[in-house]
């Protein structure tokens, strides 16, 4: 009734002079009326499985594309990549011709107003289906996002930790410390002046140091 095939894929890094503000994917479908009906429209899961048959993708397909019998048509279609998706970086790694997908539709219409499978009835028991068959895939986004979330979290830390040591090793250089309380004192044999440490013994009833960072005070 309805043949739906994948001829073309390709990524396109996004490019801000093209409006594409993020990484796509870009695929080619090539549909085919095998019925004797012409097709006013249709709409249905394309399935992405790899050359083992384990599903690992899935994406909504709407078309209003009008077929007589026997007649072709060509659609292009494009997704916006989440890197932090496993499932989006899998089907930008893998080659077309490692590439196994196949159509479960939900709803044909045709010209003559009749249709098969309906979007509030017959195609309710393929969702219910679709999303019996998705919890595991569900699941295993949500761990993959959660993992993700942890790296950028231990990441930031890591960053925090490195420019923490850079402060303290630029105040170092400049002949500063800094006590339990976050105030910059100057190291023994060197007094504040201009807000640097420069070297000389501080009078006697002096206690000079710096708070915070920047901004001497006694």
């Amino acid at each position: 009734m309805l043949a739906v095939n994948l001829v073309e894929k390709a990524f396109l890094p996004k490019d801000v002079h093209s409006d594409r503000i993020r990484n796509v994917e870009s695929f080619r479908f090539r549909y085919r009326n095998t019925g004797s009906k012409e097709i006013r429209a249709f709409r249905g899961d394309v399935v992405f499985s790899d050359l083992s048959g384990r599903e690992f993708f899935r994406v909504d397909l709407t078309s209003e594309a009008h077929m007589m019998p026997g007649a072709t048509e060509i659609e292009d279609r494009k997704i916006e990549l989440d890197h932090f998706t496993p499932r989006h970086d899998q089907l930008v790694a893998t080659p077309l011709e490692n590439l196994s997908i196949r159509f479960e539709p939900q709803s044909i219409v045709f010209a003559d107003g009749t249709r098969v499978g309906s979007v509030e009835a017959d195609a309710s028991s393929v969702v219910s289906a679709s999303e019996a068959r998705s919890v595991p895939q569900r699941e295993a986004d949500q761990a993959a996002e959660a993992e993700a979330l942890a790296r950028w979290r231990e990441e930031g830390k890591a960053a925090a930790k490195r420019v923490e040591e850079q402060r303290l090793a630029e105040a170092k250089a400049r002949h500063m410390h800094e006590d339990r309380d976050g105030f910059m004192h100057c190291d023994p044999g060197y007094v504040s002046s201009n807000n640097e440490c420069v070297p000389g013994r501080p009078e006697a009833s002096s206690n000079e140091y710096w708070t915070g960072r920047d901004q001497p005070g006694r």
